[in-house]
């Protein structure tokens, strides 16, 4: 009966209605709780309605292949005016908390940005003196490109 179940109303009403189970309950604020990122997007572009914003592909954030390194990044943002290099761009990240300064986890991404879906870590091996060691890339999603290029577009000391 849960599957079939519509979550259009909010909990109050279902309550009147008829008990709900802990299941139901739980899928009703699942869906009712709005996503933090989809938040601050929305607060953003409330804020600035005469900017225009940022065109990003409309690609399927679940495309693994529609994600980006960094360094596709900064060109991205260097076509859109904004003047930042592949070095200055991992310095901006790690300066905003979005990536790690730690030595031990030196650039990769922090986890409540990939919780947000902004980032994702790529993994490879590599052989060095006959071992595989692996090496972790931070990769950029679509959902993350809209949003970290809103970010610095916002800044007045880039660019």
């Amino acid at each position: 009966m849960g599957h079939s179940f519509v979550y259009n109303k909010n909990i109050e009403t279902l309550e009147k209605e008829r008990p709900l189970t802990r299941k139901e309950l739980l899928m009703v604020a699942q869906q009712q709780i709005m996503p933090l990122d989809t938040y601050i997007l929305r607060v953003i572009y409330k804020k600035t309605p005469t900017k225009p914003t940022p065109h990003i592909p409309s690609l399927s954030s679940r495309d693994r292949t529609a994600c980006i390194n960094v360094e596709s990044f900064a060109k991205l943002c260097k076509n859109r005016g904004i003047a930042l290099g592949r070095n200055q761009m991992f310095r901006w990240l790690r300066e905003c908390g979005i990536i790690s300064k730690s030595k031990s986890t030196w650039n990769m991404p922090m986890q409540r940005y990939i919780n947000l879906g902004v980032l994702r870590v790529k993994e490879t091996f590599v052989i060095i003196n006959d071992e595989q060691v692996p090496k972790f890339s931070p990769l950029i999603t679509p959902k993350g490109q809209a949003y970290l290029l809103e970010k610095l577009m916002r800044r007045k000391d880039v660019g």
